[in-house]
Parts: structure tokens; C-alpha cells; sequence
């Protein structure tokens, strides 16, 4: 599959994080949960140019000073007054991004204080030459982030990825699999609109078949299972439950009684991809049939002089009138029961819905 950081909102993430280092500020990056993958290289990328890039790992109980003296400043390692300032004046220290990865609850509140008082400290030092720190905080909750500073940014993925993001993920992996445009557009739509933001979820609807992506309930609950949410569960971003704009996961939506919010997300993915596939039909329906059609009829509302804009309701009751065909008085039947169905936000069986997008 490919990666996420070409999509929309990934990308504007790390464009994010790289004009903060470019700006000579230090980064913290949180994640609930696990970060996506590729991060680091998503990053170092979009970065570029010449600067010494190392990966750093906490190292449990040794305070981060002496961390990055023990790799870069060996000759401070024994002087009672080395800080951060000595730190930043040392030559081999500079001109580096340091990636700090691996950090964990315990090691995390040393490493907080350190970059606060490094990003104090590495004001005087001139941008084009300043070493930059750059920490992944990953966890159910993060760890707290630190106080912003003109020289240390924070970067939350919070609402980062969004529908659209995922609606082109999903069409992407479809696409490769070559699937009939009328199937993918519904399953990319149903993925899109039921998953919302979590990409791990929606790679894992893509490895299913096409009935469970269209019924998706069983496997968002076995998700859900696997994080040890309950119904008690709060949607918050720092459980991963949340994507800090109130939009809740699809999987903490599967498990609630009644689950309305999910059946909702896919009876809107149905409303965006079958509801245009019935008025094509209705369309062509009418365009093969013309010749049979009266040219006006009065309804509720008044005349309608237009056989093209005769609904789907009353070529149902035309057709049922007039002596049409066995097969297309059905065909019209099942186009006008899906119509109403979705006009009552009631979302279709995925068979049904499947068979009113095959011909598009």
C-alpha cells in the first residue's frame, strides 16, 4: 500500500513541522498511539539539504544532558556546570537535527524540563548553524507537551487526516485492485465516510472482502475489542478515540447501542454513490422508453410536462399501468425503494446497494 504522507493532510502536517525546523525551532510531534509509518522519513525528505541528521534514543534513568554530551560533547561529561547553553557552544553539538525517538512516560518529564531550557538556550545560537531537537511523544495518552517557545514548536496530530484523505486512500488501493468503477466509487465512499480519519482502520476494511466493508459493524467491533474500549469509553483524542474536532472512531461508534452514529456513516456513503446512480437510471430508463411514456402528467404539485423529469415513484406507477416488462417494472420497483429508503436515511443491505451501482 502506499504511504500516507502524499495524502492532503499528512502532507500538510509535515510541511508544518519542516517550516518549524527551518525556522530554527526544536519539534515535539504527539501521537496517539503509534505514529504512522515513516514518519522520520517523511520528515528528513521534505527537509533536505546538507544538515547531519542523527537518531537519538532515551536511555532509561541517564538525564538527557548527559545523553547528548555522551555522543557529541564527551568533553563536558565531567564538568559540574555543563547545561544546556555549554550544550550549544559546543562545536561538535552543532549544525545537527536529532531525531528522538523511543521516548517513554518515565524518561519523558527529564526530557520535557531539557527542552525548554534548550530552546532557551539556543536563542543566541545562529539559526543556520543551531541543532535542532526533534522528539516523538507516541502513546494512550502522549506525554504533556511542553511550553511553546519561539524556539520549540509542538506538533499534535490532532485532525489531521479527515474523509477525503481516506476517500482518496481507499480509491487508490481499489484502483490497483481493478475493481468496477461503480464498486469501488461505493466502497471508497462507504470506507471514507465510516472510518473518517484512522488510517490503520481503513487498511483494515481494505484487506476485507466487499460485505464486510459494506457491513462493517463485526470487524469495527473486533478493533474495538483488540483497544479494550467499552461502551464507557470516553471520545477523546489522547485515548485515540477522538480526532480532537469530535468526530469519534469508527470503532467506539460500532460498539454503542444503538449504533446510529455508524449506520448513519453508511447511509451516507449509499446517499453520495447510490442516489446519483438511481436518477442515471431513472434517466436511461426513461430514454429507452420515451415512445411509451405519456408526454405530461399532473401531479401534487402541478403538471409536468417533461417525461425526463417524471421521478422514480411515478414511472414506478406508469409502468405498473401500462403493461412495461416484467424485468424493468422490477428494475424500477427496486430504484424507487432504494430512492426512499436513503430519502429516510435508512442505509440499504450491501447486496442491494452493490446491484443499483453495478451498470455505472
Amino acid at each position: 500500500m502506499m504511504g500516507i504522507w502524499s495524502l492532503p493532510g499528512p502532507g500538510k502536517y509535515i510541511a508544518g513541522v519542516v517550516r518549524a525546523l527551518r525556522d530554527g525551532a526544536s519539534a515535539v510531534l504527539r501521537f496517539p498511539g503509534s505514529p504512522p509509518a515513516g514518519l522520520e522519513n517523511a520528515v528528513r525528505n521534505a527537509f533536505g539539504g546538507n544538515t547531519a541528521w542523527n537518531l537519538i534514543r532515551p536511555e532509561p534513568g541517564m538525564p538527557p544532558l548527559k545523553t547528548l554530551c555522551a555522543r557529541f560533547a564527551p568533553e563536558l561529561l565531567h564538568d559540574r556546570h555543563a547545561n544546556a547553553l555549554s550544550l550549544c557552544d559546543a562545536e561538535n553539538f552543532q549544525d545537527r537535527v536529532l531525531w528522538v525517538d523511543g521516548m517513554d512516560q518515565a524518561s519523558w518529564p527529564n526530557w520535557r524540563q531539557f527542552m525548554s531550557d534548550y530552546a532557551h538556550a539556543s536563542r543566541d545560537t545562529p539559526v543556520l548553524g543551531r541543532t535542532l531537537l526533534m522528539v516523538v511523544l507516541a502513546g494512550t495518552p502522549p506525554g504533556k507537551a511542553p511550553e511553546h517557545d519561539v524556539t520549540l514548536s509542538v506538533h499534535d496530530w490532532r485532525g489531521i487526516v479527515d474523509r477525503t484523505d481516506i476517500l482518496i486512500h481507499a480509491d487508490r488501493e481499489l484502483r490497483d485492485r481493478r475493481r468496477p468503477s461503480g464498486e469501488r466509487e461505493l466502497l471508497a465512499a462507504t470506507i471514507s465516510r465510516v472510518i473518517a480519519w484512522d488510517i490503520e482502520a481503513a487498511n483494515r476494511l481494505l484487506a476485507e472482502p466487499r460485505e464486510v466493508v459494506l457491513n462493517p459493524k463485526q470487524c469495527l467491533r473486533a478493533i474495538a475489542h483488540e483497544y479494550s474500549w467499552t461502551q464507557d469509553t470516553p471520545a477523546d483524542w489522547t485515548l485515540g478515540t477522538d480526532d480532537g474536532s469530535g468526530v469519534v472512531h469508527a470503532a467506539l461508534a460500532a460498539i454503542q447501542e444503538p449504533a446510529r452514529e455508524l449506520e448513519l456513516r453508511i447511509w451516507s456513503a449509499q446517499a453520495a454513490v447510490v442516489l446519483p446512480a438511481v436518477e442515471a437510471a431513472r434517466h436511461a430508463i426513461v430514454s429507452r422508453n420515451l415512445h411509451l411514456l405519456p408526454r405530461s402528467i399532473q401531479t401534487d404539485y402541478g403538471p409536468v410536462d417533461d417525461p425526463y423529469a417524471f421521478e422514480i415513484g411515478v414511472l414506478a406507477f406508469l409502468m405498473d399501468r401500462q403493461g412495461f416488462d416484467k424485468p424493468l417494472r422490477t428494475r424500477v420497483r427496486a430504484l424507487r425503494n432504494a430512492r426512499n429508503n436513503l430519502a429516510h436515511l435508512c442505509p440499504l443491505p450491501g447486496s442491494i446497494a452493490l446491484s443499483l451501482v453495478a451498470d455505472t
